[in-house]
């Protein structure tokens, strides 16, 4: 359960919807429930260099805000038209890229790299988007929606 992996105080947004250092998103997926979930506060402090401006140079604490509604609003994007997540091969592994749309809703800043583990995905670090495309071009070739050269 959700109380055994994080300890802080969280606010619960209708629907299942958490927020907050390990938040967990559920996502729609051929009828199923599948619990999406995202260490907000580790990709903000292992990656900030890779956000653009003006966020790579917000507090943190404002930053997980505007991370937490870019990963929600992917989640949906992903729900209405699986397309959206882009395969990727790293490490002997397929991923997820999802789009991050943190300053226009029509323009990813970011990908999301997700991982399945069978009973849920994880979310833990995020791509700029030349690195998405060179790492999603090998398996595939890329959706033109949001991951472009």
């Amino acid at each position: 359960s959700h109380s055994r992996t994080c300890s802080k105080t969280h606010s619960c947004f209708g629907a299942g919807l958490l927020i907050c250092a390990r938040a967990q998103f559920p996502i729609r997926q051929a009828g199923l429930t599948t619990i999406l979930r995202v260490n907000v506060e580790h990709i903000i402090e292992e990656n900030k260099e890779r956000f653009p401006q003006p966020y790579r140079d917000m507090a943190n604490f404002a930053l997980q805000t505007f991370l937490s509604g870019s990963i929600n609003n992917s989640r949906e994007r992903v729900r209405r038209n699986y397309n959206t997540a882009i395969p990727q091969y790293y490490r002997g592994r397929i991923q997820l890229l999802l789009p991050l749309c943190i300053s226009n809703p029509h323009a990813a800043d970011l990908a999301l790299v997700v991982e399945n583990h069978d009973s849920f995905y994880r979310a833990a670090t995020c791509l700029t988007l030349d690195m998405a495309y060179n790492n999603a071009r090998q398996l595939a070739r890329p959706d033109r929606d949001w991951l472009q050269p």
